[in-house]
């Protein structure tokens, strides 16, 4: 227990200085003024105070203003060191008018107490909102002390959201962009979301899960989130100051930058919570369910998401890796859809943001997402040219996550984007992951899909069918044999691509070798195929960008002709030359509607048909007359491939 200092004149003064405290206490002013009038020395410690002190706690100006008249030092401690001014500033009511009269006569402004806190910091913690401003504005106030541990004014007002108070510092010449011992800013406080009882939570679980601390704060957060709403709030508002002022993009020493501190809620460089979570996602175990208390919700997550369209609106970027992990993953871990979808708006780089790995473990924000069951998420990826069959340090694919952690909808979204089925991880597939753990719906769908698509290797048009009309995902792919459409358009299956495309199958689908099943197509000796890809839309100029071949480039004689015309064609059109359309009369005099349809349906790298070329180019008449034959050619084609 630590020892009280006593410190009295003589000791035959005790019952005068018991007399002065006791008025003191009393509020008897007489016997107060008579005892000071007799010259008694009032700059004493009893017990646990100073007269001085003592007349302060008990908010009593007129008694203070006694004390200083009849000689207290206003800058004489108290028992625990602490001075006058100091515990005016702590005092639970802001009793500023006293504040005042200390500072009149001399009271130290930037008095320290053991853990470095002055008074302005104690002013900033009471929210003394009067005596703060008595602080600020006068000038021998140190707006930019800080405490042992590096924490300055603003940096306390922007951790409670205190917005007023932070303009105020820094019109007055506060500085935020002062460090603290961690090398943190104003500006991480100010991005972080996560309420501090869910900061507290996470730190506490994963230093002692048997915490009676622990159980307690998530039992009452419900009401403590209720009293964080205007801090939240408040924080928003100063972010967006210190982001004018202090800039976006600057790291300090943690190599931490705002973004990702607004996604993780929390500040990296001290955080038990973050160590584990970075552990985790770094790792294998990625695949641990999250907590309530782990991720933003409610009001946390609108003003999560805010936070985040107004870091990258005014610079941030969602590219830039902090220890090997991007912002992107961490979205993709805590299932923020909104912030994955502003993080995809705002990257330029396909390959760096969406398909970045983490070097430690190769994991992509897809493998996250999938592992995690994010089925918005991970579709947004996907359609962000995420690669579905990346693979992990150790093998691991999206589809074995999803199949391993019992996603049947996202397997099935895997599947219909193109995943490899027979894809072996570990020595299994996913489909034996599925057995083995006895997930019978995942188990149903990836069945399903592996008979399809054997069905369609042995062109049994009628079990595709049936197939097709239990939800068997249509462009499933075989490591092996590609994609349902592309081995259909490797072969002579003309009903099966038929099919398979009136059912929804991409035509311009591509695979490892970014090959269309056009590029397959061309390699027959019959044109039958081509035409029918080119009659819905495909692609036929398209350069793959692993071997720089256009379907022309592998065609026979027949279909390579038919792809030159075609080219020429365009060619023509794109100059208005009206000769174009002589051929096509000529077709249709002749009843060709499959040449017509494949040329007049048939698109470029720009994913434009020859009507679209003409019209953009303004030549009405062709593109008039194109029209027309389109319409033609299409009231006499009559669907009948469907499934339905």
């Amino acid at each position: 227990m630590e020892k009280r200092v006593i410190l009295v004149p003589r000791r035959r003064c005790y019952k005068r200085i018991e007399s002065l405290m006791d008025a003191i206490v009393s509020n008897d002013v007489e016997l107060l003024r008579g005892i000071l009038e007799s010259g008694f020395n009032v700059n004493f410690k009893y017990d646990l105070h100073t007269p001085l002190t003592l007349a302060i706690e008990l908010e009593n100006l007129e008694i203070v203003n006694l004390l200083i008249q009849h000689g207290a030092n206003v800058n004489y401690r108290n028992s625990d060191n602490l001075s006058p001014l100091y515990i005016t500033c702590f005092a639970s009511y802001d009793i500023a008018d006293i504040a005042k009269v200390l500072i009149k006569h001399g009271a130290d402004l930037n008095f320290r107490d053991k853990c470095g806190y002055t008074p302005l910091h104690m002013s900033v913690i009471r929210k003394h909102v009067v005596m703060f401003d008595e602080l600020v504005h006068n000038s021998y106030t140190d707006l930019n002390a800080q405490s042992t541990n590096g924490v300055t004014a603003i940096a306390l007002a922007t951790q409670r959201g205190y917005y007023e108070m932070v303009l105020k510092l820094m019109k007055q010449g506060g500085n935020p962009n002062i460090c603290d011992m961690k090398g943190t800013t104003p500006l991480y406080i100010s991005c972080i979301t996560m309420c501090s009882y869910k900061q507290m939570i996470m730190d506490l679980k994963q230093s002692d899960e048997t915490s009676p601390k622990l159980s307690e704060l998530i039992t009452t957060s419900e009401e403590i989130l209720k009293g964080e709403q205007k801090t939240l709030a408040g924080k928003f508002k100063i972010m967006k100051e210190l982001v004018v002022k202090c800039g976006i993009n600057n790291k300090p020493e943690d190599k931490f930058m705002p973004l990702h501190v607004c996604i993780l809620g929390v500040l990296p460089n001290d955080s038990n919570y973050f160590r584990f979570l970075y552990e985790n996602i770094t790792g294998n175990n990625f695949t641990q369910p999250l907590e309530s208390y782990e991720y933003a919700s409610g009001n946390e997550l609108w003003y999560l998401n805010e936070k985040v369209r107004f870091l990258l609106e005014h610079g941030a970027k969602p590219n830039v890796t902090v220890l090997g992990v991007s912002t992107f993953h961490y979205a993709a871990y805590f299932g923020y859809t909104k912030v994955m979808e502003l993080l995809i708006q705002h990257t330029t780089t396909e390959e760096f943001g969406v398909n970045y790995a983490i070097p430690h473990n190769g994991a992509t924000p897809l493998h996250i997402a999938c592992a995690k069951g994010h089925h918005q998420i991970a579709e947004m990826l996907i359609n962000a040219k995420a690669n579905i069959n990346a693979k992990m340090k150790t093998n691991e694919t999206p589809l074995y996550f999803a199949a391993k952690r019992n996603h049947p909808g996202l397997v099935k979204v895997l599947l219909d984007k193109g995943a490899f089925i027979d894809l072996k991880i570990h020595n299994v597939n996913p489909l034996t992951v599925a057995k083995q753990n006895g997930y019978t719906e995942t188990v149903k769908v990836l069945n399903k899909a592996e008979c399809f698509i054997k069905a369609v290797k042995r062109n049994q048009v009628s079990l595709v069918k049936k197939y097709l009309l239990l939800g068997a995902p249509i462009n499933v792919r075989s490591e092996k044999a590609k994609s349902a459409i592309h081995y259909a358009a490797s072969r002579d299956y003309g009903s099966m691509l038929s099919l398979l495309i009136n059912n929804g199958a991409e035509v311009n689908f591509v695979d490892e070798l970014d090959y269309t099943p056009l590029h397959y197509s061309a390699k027959l000796n019959s044109c039958d195929n081509l035409k029918i890809l080119l009659s819905n839309g495909a692609i036929y100029n398209k350069k793959s960008s692993v071997t720089d071949k256009m379907p022309y480039d592998l065609a026979t004689n027949d279909n390579r002709q038919f792809l030159e015309l075609i080219d020429r064609m365009f060619f023509k059109t794109e100059r208005g030359v009206k000769d174009v359309l002589e051929l096509l009369f000529l077709l249709k005099s002749k009843n060709n509607r499959d040449d017509l349809n494949a040329i007049l349906n048939a698109v470029n790298t720009n994913e434009d048909t020859l009507h679209r070329v003409a019209s953009s180019y303004g030549y009405h008449e062709i593109s008039a007359e194109l029209n027309r034959l389109k319409m033609h050619v299409s009231s006499k084609f009559d669907d009948n491939s469907t499934c339905e």
